[in-house]
């Protein structure tokens, strides 16, 4: 059995990010990563889609280009009824020696920052 804290560090090495600072949600079924510059594009006959990552912290911001295959894109509404386009990608996570493989992991949903949230890589607990 592994125990997991409610911060963690990880890794997307699919998209080449190492050093990740994830909060770990259990209430979430999903995950999500703060993203901007979001660009869908198509590769081979394949959807895919290209975005900024925002990692790190305030006070260490950190910026990656990534790309990745694109699995499909959800309307999500928040509380107050404002509706958001997300993109869904599914991609591999790695937490100390422990991997998860895209297709057994819930997929990620980019989704723009907006301040003051930090950016923190949001993951649900069924990827567990």
């Amino acid at each position: 059995m592994t125990v997991v804290g409610l911060r963690e560090w990880v890794a997307l090495p699919d998209l080449g990010v190492a050093g990740l600072r994830a909060k770990i949600d259990t209430g979430a079924s999903t995950s999500s990563l703060h993203a901007t510059d979001i660009e869908p594009f198509e590769r081979d006959g394949e959807k895919w889609v290209r975005f900024t990552a925002h990692l790190g912290s305030v006070v260490q911001l950190r910026h990656r280009r990534c790309e990745a295959p694109l699995v499909t894109m959800k309307t999500i509404k928040s509380s107050n009824g404002h509706a958001q386009v997300r993109y869904v990608i599914s991609t591999t996570l790695a937490l100390g020696d422990r991997v998860w493989r895209g297709g057994g992991i819930p997929p990620s949903f980019l989704k723009h920052p907006t301040p003051p949230t930090l950016p923190l890589f949001s993951y649900g607990v069924s990827f567990f």
